[in-house]
């Protein structure tokens, strides 16, 4: 049997094996894909599943995303030698939304908080909503910082420590205050708020409390991972986002103004499986931003 007759037969069968196992339909399953980022349309699946002309390529495109799927939801495994799907254990499944693109001004996917930044209880909210993995990129952390200092224990501490507790794993991000473009970024800033002056000094201190405040509270002793890395990039916005890798992730992206306090810009939340093409977008702005980061030693 060649490949692309192989890959045909890989799509019905994985077509049947959802279809059994979960009783999707076919539209949903597309919806599924798309999720993935697999663009595949019902057209194009019905041609594979009814033996219609149809280009290798798209055959290959859909052939992936089934494999991907069944993989997630299932927990099977396509074995390349066997050429069958084979049930495995020990493997995380995970349920994959069903795409739904932008249909109306209520659409939950995606909301503009003008607001600026996040409550402390909607703060908590959303990060209580994750599964596996917190990331905040910031510039200073200040307002993280000062909510384990200034808050009383049960508006933040206790529900933070509870979010490791549950194996949450969260990453902070912080700018390099030993970074050229900082001292050049807040110089700038500096012309219209002077307190941005000393916003590299303050980052410093930042990071001593910030080592301080893992000490005390044991947050390096906990289930979930609590990890700090600092950035080298001039900051443009700041990201909250929650399980950033999967179908079911969520940002909060906070675009910087010149000229007006961070705490006062604007935000927008993106949710995944709504917006998948924007979300990715801005994915891949945090990835740049944090890829060549380095981690900040917590525990000494």
């Amino acid at each position: 049997m060649n490949s692309k007759n192989q890959s045909i037969r890989n799509i019905k069968e994985g077509i049947a094996l959802l279809q059994k196992e979960k009783l999707y339909q076919q539209l949903e399953i597309i919806k599924k894909l798309k999720t993935l980022g697999i663009a595949a349309s019902a057209s194009s699946l019905s041609k594979v599943l009814n033996n219609k002309a149809i280009g290798e390529k798209t055959i290959l495109n859909i052939e992936l995303g089934l494999k991907k799927l069944i993989r997630k939801e299932l927990g099977f495994i396509y074995d390349e030698n066997e050429h069958i799907f084979k049930a495995t254990t020990g493997n995380e499944l995970e349920i994959i939304k069903p795409y739904s693109p932008f249909e109306s001004k209520t659409d939950s996917g995606f909301q503009f908080l003008p607001e600026g930044r996040l409550s402390i209880q909607d703060k908590l909210s959303f990060m209580q909503g994750a599964q596996h993995e917190i990331c905040e990129l910031g510039v200073r952390l200040n307002t993280f910082t000062n909510y384990f200092i200034n808050r009383s224990a049960n508006e933040f501490t206790i529900p933070f420590i509870q979010l490791l507790d549950k194996g949450i794993n969260i990453k902070l991000y912080i700018l390099d205050p030993n970074y050229n473009g900082c001292l050049l970024y807040f110089d700038d800033r500096a012309k219209v708020i002077p307190s941005e002056k000393k916003s590299p000094e303050r980052i410093n201190e930042i990071l001593n409390e910030l080592k301080w405040i893992a000490k005390e509270y044991e947050l390096l002793n906990r289930k979930g991972k609590l990890e700090l890395f600092k950035y080298k990039h001039v900051p443009y916005n700041h990201f909250l986002i929650r399980d950033g890798k999967k179908s079911s992730a969520m940002m909060i992206a906070s675009h910087y103004l010149y000229g007006i306090k961070r705490a006062d810009a604007p935000s927008i939340r993106i949710e995944k499986s709504h917006f998948y093409d924007l979300y990715k977008r801005y994915w891949k702005s945090f990835q740049h931003l944090t890829n060549d980061a380095t981690p900040f030693d917590l525990s000494r």
